[in-house]
């Protein structure tokens, strides 16, 4: 048959004691708020476009925060790149060019330009002015621009 000691009865009823006022004391169960973003004054879901810029579009995140992508764009090899209509990135659509120091003048990547008599400048990659020296053969005293 079963038989229990006082001390086992005692330590039986402890434990549901305590279980029982473990879960009286426990606070009911709450609704969480909505996550939401504000951006401006407005309010966003999670998932939201918050901006309606393509080029750089913010969305709304999962944890109430406004989340940016940056645009990458490639290094522009010109001095009159342009951003082209429903594009996000400048482009030189008339090819890696620089400037000449003397009148801004464009002068195209490569190309050889003669400024004087004396002297030559040419458009060298990653510059947007033109590396000017003298002419070769040409022993004029007139600086280097």
């Amino acid at each position: 048959m079963f038989t229990q000691t006082a001390e086992s009865l005692t330590m039986r009823l402890f434990l549901i004691g305590c279980i029982l006022l473990a879960s009286a004391n426990s606070a009911p169960p709450t609704k969480q708020p909505a996550v939401e973003c504000e951006y401006i004054g407005k309010k966003f879901k999670p998932g939201d476009l918050v901006t309606g810029d393509k080029c750089d579009p913010c969305f709304c995140t999962s944890f109430g925060a406004v989340y940016c992508e940056l645009r990458q764009c490639p290094p522009i090899m010109c001095v009159d790149a342009a951003v082209p209509a429903d594009e996000c990135c400048p482009v030189c659509s008339n090819g890696p060019n620089c400037f000449l120091y003397t009148n801004r003048t464009i002068i195209p990547g490569g190309s050889v330009h003669s400024l004087t008599d004396f002297i030559e400048c040419e458009c060298v990659p990653n510059s947007m002015w033109a590396s000017c020296r003298p002419k070769k053969g040409n022993n004029s005293p007139q600086p280097i621009l």
